[in-house]
């Protein structure tokens, strides 16, 4: 090949490369008069490519887990008015409006409460679901439910709580297989563990445990429901008062535990009841109580 032809092939190359270098800045839209709008996450040229710290998902509060329970389970059951969960154990309910129908019982027509023999789907069952025994809120929010000792399930395990606070290693029902506690069960002398969050009639708000008893095989049934869980058959004002001072005093009296917790008339309660530890006993009157304060 001749030098001359040799130099025309190396200039062709060369303008070759330079318009091939025109077209890669146009297509980059590198014009001074229209610079480079470089977005979010895009690098500026020269500048080291950092990789974003990954923002972790907050769990849901356990205000925002109720609010979603309660409006599932609100909208398969209009009844529903709260919902009742307490930590370290199976309860995990929804909570039903108080209500009362008519059933035979002995042969007689008599009027009761609805969820006592009715579970959230409004079958009939014997273990019932949690309901409230006032149809509205009060001073004094009472809820209860069965002790379903065989299955364990209902408000079974508030006997649990009871029992492991006593001492016990495993639950006392004599025909209870279950497996020994756990000390995820809450512990009466760590103060956090005593306070927990119910849900009732649109409020979210945390209560404290003031007392807790068992009331005895021989107690009388409506004595028991009158003068421990604030029974004000449709006037609540039965306990103002001298009367709710006493009431007070007789719960923090009775409670088999020391929580130190100050209550006063001005308090709002929760109280929680369910049937005694074996079969006898509750037909014979014995319940199991939990008292709470709201303390938010």
């Amino acid at each position: 090949m001749c030098e001359k032809e040799h130099t025309m092939k190396k200039s062709l190359y060369l303008l070759a490369c330079l318009l091939l270098l025109a077209a890669a800045l146009s297509a980059c839209g590198g014009g001074e008069d229209e610079p480079v709008n470089v977005g979010p996450g895009t690098p500026t040229p020269g500048t080291p490519v950092a990789t974003p710290t990954p923002v972790p998902t907050p769990s849901p509060t356990p205000a925002a887990l109720y609010e979603q329970k309660i409006a599932e389970a609100k909208a398969k059951n209009e009844d529903v008015v709260g919902w009742i969960q307490i930590p370290g154990t199976n309860i995990d309910y929804p909570v039903m409006n108080n209500k009362l129908y008519e059933r035979t019982e002995n042969g007689k027509k008599v009027k009761t409460y609805y969820y006592n023999y009715h579970d959230f789907d409004k079958k009939e069952i014997e273990s019932g679901a949690i309901y409230t025994y006032y149809g509205e809120t009060s001073q004094n929010i009472c809820i209860t439910g069965h002790n379903s000792r065989p299955s364990g399930r209902m408000l079974h395990q508030l006997h649990h709580i009871y029992e492991y606070n006593k001492g016990e290693t495993k639950c006392t029902y004599s025909k209870s297989e279950e497996p020994a506690f756990t000390d995820d069960l809450p512990d009466f002398k760590v103060p956090e563990e005593t306070v927990w969050t119910f849900s009732m009639y649109g409020e979210e708000h945390q209560w404290k445990l003031f007392s807790v008893y068992q009331t005895p095989a021989k107690s009388s049934l409506t004595t028991t429901l009158q003068d421990y869980i604030w029974w004000h058959g449709g006037t609540q004002s039965a306990y103002e008062g001298l009367a709710l001072e006493a009431w007070i005093s007789k719960q923090l009296s009775n409670s088999e535990f020391d929580f130190n917790v100050d209550v006063t008339e001005e308090d709002n309660f929760l109280t929680l009841v369910t049937c005694g530890k074996e079969k006898a006993d509750s037909d014979r009157g014995s319940r199991l109580y939990y008292f709470f304060v709201r303390v938010d």
